[in-house]
């Protein structure tokens, strides 16, 4: 079951009133929403109950990838200091913290061969730390 990311919803949750990034949502969800659905699992792609879960997902991932846009060509990680006053980056990643709630909320549904995995360890005396 095909997810479906409407544009106007993308502008609402960002509060974007114009249609000054109308061409960059677009291209957002074109980019992200078939990514997002080959990673879930066939399952829960079937499953016509999740699809509001897993369209909020993808809605969350798009406006987070859209207000991160925003954050660096509006250049808001520089920091200031003026006196006592001090303004520091936010996490220009995901400054809104969208991303991170989106794919938490899709994560119980992506398959499992394709879910990120953690970074590895090498200890000294592991077998991998020795060629």
């Amino acid at each position: 079951m095909p997810i479906t990311v409407p544009r106007a919803r993308v502008k609402e949750k960002c509060g974007v009133t114009d249609s000054a990034y109308d061409a960059i949502v677009d291209n957002l969800i074109a980019e992200q929403v078939p990514v997002i659905e080959a990673a879930l699992s066939v399952e829960a792609a079937a499953d016509s109950a999740l699809l509001p879960t897993l369209t909020l997902g993808a809605t969350e991932v798009v406006c987070g990838e859209l207000v991160a846009q925003i954050a660096r060509s509006e250049a808001v990680f520089f920091h200031v200091t003026l006196g006592d006053v001090s303004v520091r980056p936010v996490d220009v990643a995901d400054p809104s913290g969208l991303i991170a709630r989106g794919i938490a909320r899709l994560s119980p549904y992506f398959r499992t061969d394709v879910a990120p995995a953690g970074p590895t360890v090498q200890t000294a005396g592991s077998p991998e730390a020795n060629p």
